[in-house]
């Protein structure tokens, strides 16, 4: 086999050691990091939005509950880009509103701080998994 090259047998045993010891990807704990997937699904929301109407990248932007920029469907679908964002980042899902926090969707998700955080505590479960 020329220099450089893996053999099928060492990609095996390199996974049976990722296996065995839990190696994990690296977590993306930072806030900073979080925010910026949010706010390329804030962008992306904004894209079908009218210019009257477009989502501000505000920790204080409310999501939900009394003042909500975006009506139900519309919040559904952005929670949705959010979710396929993360699991673009870090290979796992998470599921940001099911139907145990659906009645606390407002508490969970209610403006985008609360949901940056909401995020970073389920990557963090994730990782720990």
């Amino acid at each position: 086999m020329p220099e450089g090259e893996v053999s099928s047998l060492d990609l095996s045993a390199y996974m049976c050691y990722i296996c065995e010891n839990r190696v994990r990807r690296p977590r993306m704990t930072d806030k900073d990091d979080i925010l910026q997937l949010i706010s390329a699904a804030i962008d992306e929301a904004n894209l079908q939005r009218p210019s009257d109407s477009q989502l501000a990248c505000s920790g204080e932007t409310v999501l939900a509950g009394q003042g909500a920029v975006l009506d139900s469907l519309a919040l559904m679908v952005f929670i949705l880009a959010v979710e396929q964002k993360v699991q673009a980042a870090f290979g796992s899902s998470v599921v940001l509103a099911d139907e145990n926090t659906l009645s606390n969707l407002e508490a969970l998700c209610g403006t985008v701080d609360k949901l940056t955080d909401h995020v970073l505590s389920l990557t963090d479960r994730v990782a720990d998994a």
